[in-house]
């Protein structure tokens, strides 16, 4: 499962998003073509000189989080971050690909 742990948000303009939960896929993750897991969503915000914080956890059967491991990208303007976490005997490999947001059409002239 890939959430957000149990914590109180400091910076008011953050928040969690669960991406993946196998828990909504009767403990199995759920599988896309060539091995990738299939997210809830493909894009978030991440605002310039924040970081972007990945949380995947793993349950024991009585619910409780048995593992846990995080990866922490800094933002870029552009270009692409890549990472492995590690949990367990396992290892996910997290690819980012970083893009702007125009916020006014003036940037863009």
């Amino acid at each position: 499962m890939c959430s957000s742990p149990p914590q109180e948000v400091k910076d008011p303009l953050s928040r969690h998003v669960v991406l993946v939960d196998s828990h909504e896929f009767d403990g199995e993750m759920p599988m896309g073509s060539a091995g990738y897991v299939d997210l809830s969503r493909q894009v978030v915000s991440v605002e310039l000189g924040h970081n972007l914080r990945f949380v995947i956890q793993a349950y024991s059967q009585s619910g409780a989080i048995a593992r846990q491991s995080c990866l922490t990208f800094r933002t870029k303007y552009c270009n692409i971050s890549r990472g492995i976490c590690e949990i367990g005997d396992s290892k996910v490999e997290i690819t980012v690909a970083w893009s702007q947001l125009i916020k006014n059409k003036m940037e863009i002239l």
